[in-house]
């Protein structure tokens, strides 16, 4: 059986864990990739104003264009041999994280991003694509506390410009709709 297939069959909601976390503002600055990745958003320098929480992990809110927004979700990834297997609680700012699950570019190439702080109120977003090495595509500056409202971040329902959710992806999250 499918891994997708055995990780939806173990959840026993039908909708994600919604993890509890303070919301944030914060600017995105991204630098450009090159060589690309095919990947418009990983690949187009920019500056965006994102929303954030910082909880077991990692969750932005991120403009993508008018009335529209793409979600992306990371979590503690381990290390080198574990990076596709959720590690245990611990503070963002202490570990790694990561998308666990490849994304695939409009070339159909696998790619995960990455995001480690570098700083108290900074963290550094990272990909790396099949064979490659990992590379710095921006910078994440945090700044002021917006509220404690739930905010539903969801990946596979808006998914960020040029990287699609891998097939299998939606049935690991939503495993009674899918």
């Amino acid at each position: 059986m499918a891994p997708m297939s055995l990780l939806g069959q173990a959840r026993t909601t039908t909708r994600p864990e919604r993890p509890r976390g303070g919301l944030l503002h914060a600017r995105l600055y991204r630098h450009g990739l090159w060589p690309a990745t095919e990947a418009q958003w990983l690949d187009e320098p920019g500056q965006d104003d994102v929303l954030v929480r910082v909880s077991h992990g990692l969750a932005l809110r991120i403009p993508v264009g008018p009335g529209r927004s793409g979600d992306l979700l990371l979590a503690d990834a381990g290390g080198l041999l574990t990076r596709f297997v959720l590690g245990p609680a611990r503070p963002p700012r202490a570990r790694t994280l990561s998308t666990l699950l490849p994304y695939r570019t409009p070339s159909g190439s696998a790619v995960v991003l990455g995001a480690r702080a570098n700083g108290v109120e900074s963290f550094e977003l990272s990909c790396a694509t099949e064979g490659g090495d990992v590379r710095v595509f921006a910078d994440l500056r945090l700044s002021c506390r917006v509220s404690d409202e739930e905010v539903s971040f969801d990946p596979v329902r808006h998914p960020l410009p040029g990287l699609e959710p891998r097939p299998g992806t939606e049935r690991a999250r939503y495993p009674r709709s899918a």
